[in-house]
């Protein structure tokens, strides 16, 4: 069992059988046990044996829509995407993605992910949860995303207007400051 369920146990690896032949199915990638390593630019090394954690993964639904893992790895490469930066819940799934890319001859990015703003119990906040979005016209949510981040914004930055904030983050930005861990924030 990982974090996404059970393990896919191969019971149709080598096609259905029967009555189900006909029948709409799943279209998954067949996994080899090895060890997909990489190094995340924030979080370090990530590695995960794929066939052991995850299984045979789904890349087309029964219902014939492409899964997250295919979409993204192929959407990536067709946007010419060198670097790729997101939040650590998707830090899980990149091992799948980097196999894909080595199975598609693709090259592999680099990955950055970062650390997730969290209620009180730990859950991620973002539309899905209802959170008050970050209102990107003023400095002052701003200033404070940029100290979750690890940065430090000097005070003044909340009475200049939108474009010399932008301009000072761009200038100052120090990837090596941002926290590895989901925090808390409760000044948004």
């Amino acid at each position: 069992m990982n974090s996404e369920g059970p393990v896919y146990s191969g019971q149709c690896r080598n096609g259905l059988s029967g009555g189900y032949a006909g029948r709409p199915h799943t279209l998954r990638v067949k996994t080899e046990c090895s060890r997909i390593e990489s190094v995340d630019h924030l979080q370090g090394k990530v590695h995960q044996c794929v066939q052991r954690e995850m299984g045979d993964f789904v890349l087309r639904r029964a219902d014939g829509i492409y899964t997250y893992q295919l979409a993204v790895v192929v959407d990536d490469v067709w946007q010419g995407m060198t670097h790729i930066v997101r939040g650590m819940d998707l830090l899980h799934s990149t091992p799948r993605q980097i196999y894909l890319q080595k199975l598609l001859g693709y090259q592999t990015p680099v990955y950055l992910h970062l650390p997730l703003v969290v209620n009180e119990q730990g859950e991620k906040l973002s539309r899905q949860t209802l959170a008050t979005p970050i209102d990107l016209a003023s400095p002052l949510p701003q200033l404070a995303t940029l100290r979750f981040l690890g940065q430090n914004p000097p005070d003044e930055l909340v009475e200049g207007d939108i474009t010399s904030f932008w301009q000072w983050a761009q200038a100052n930005w120090q990837a090596e400051k941002i926290p590895k861990g989901n925090r808390f924030m409760s000044e948004l």
